[in-house]
């Protein structure tokens, strides 16, 4: 049976908004997507609609963004390859709690702000933004925690952005994430004036913060460390050692 459109649409979204890491760093479709969520969060009829939406989205996302999980399978002798799928997919089932949460306490929360400040949904975002933070960090320490892709890091192609976490933390720039995806929504309902303060301010901090290289100390030894990356089916054919060390000289 096929899922209803809202559901559908916040499952595909979820996953398409893993592309925002790496290796593809398409941090503007993380954005969008991340985008299309508060907004449908925010059309919910009910709190618990706004709880399966954050969980398909995340089941989503992190499907997708765990992915690599399955590559390990691939090199137990003694587990078939296709449990490395059924590993992620379950892992996801639990992950997703977490971003279902943070949508279910900006759609309770939100809505309350909106209240009091007669203003229908910038209090939503910025709820949203600080429920992000909180439920992020709890993904990272409940049940020894698996704090792997926080959101913030979809900013480290852009040095001065990603620097803001040595001001304020991974976590906090997680949520200005949810923040700066949350002008695209209010754009999307003519709310302009937050859309154009977030686009000024991640300009000024993509300028004012980008990192200069720090100066070497006279005498100091130069050290570099390298990852080359070469795969694991390398390691029982008896070139890995050869290999790696070609690669490490190339580096």
């Amino acid at each position: 049976m096929l899922l209803p459109r809202p559901r559908l649409i916040a499952l595909v979204a979820g996953a398409v908004s893993a592309t925002a890491f790496a290796p593809l760093d398409w941090w503007i479709a993380g954005l969008i997507c991340f985008a299309i969520l508060l907004r449908l969060t925010h059309e919910a009829p009910t709190l618990k609609q706004a709880l399966l939406r954050g969980w398909l989205f995340g089941l989503g996302h992190f499907t997708v963004g765990n992915n690599w999980i399955q590559h390990a399978f691939t090199y137990q002798d003694k587990m078939p390859p296709a449990l490395g799928y059924v590993a992620v997919v379950l892992l996801a089932l639990y992950l997703a709690i977490y971003p279902a949460v943070a949508m279910g306490l900006a759609w309770r929360f939100g809505r309350m702000g909106a209240a009091l400040l007669r203003k229908p949904d910038l209090p939503f975002v910025l709820v949203a933004g600080a429920a992000w933070i909180v439920t992020e960090y709890l993904r990272g320490v409940m049940f020894t925690g698996y704090p792997w892709n926080p959101l913030g890091v979809i900013w480290l192609p852009l040095p001065g952005v990603a620097q803001l976490a040595a001001w304020a933390g991974t976590y906090a720039l997680s949520g200005l994430t949810v923040v700066v995806a949350g002008t695209l929504y209010l754009a999307t309902r003519r709310e302009y004036r937050p859309v154009a303060g977030a686009t000024l301010a991640v300009i000024l901090a993509a300028v004012a913060l980008n990192p200069a290289p720090v100066p070497t100390a006279p005498g100091a030894p130069l050290v570099r460390v390298l990852q080359p990356n070469i795969g694991q089916e390398t390691v029982a054919d008896g070139t890995y050692a050869e290999k790696a060390m070609r690669e490490l000289t190339r580096l």
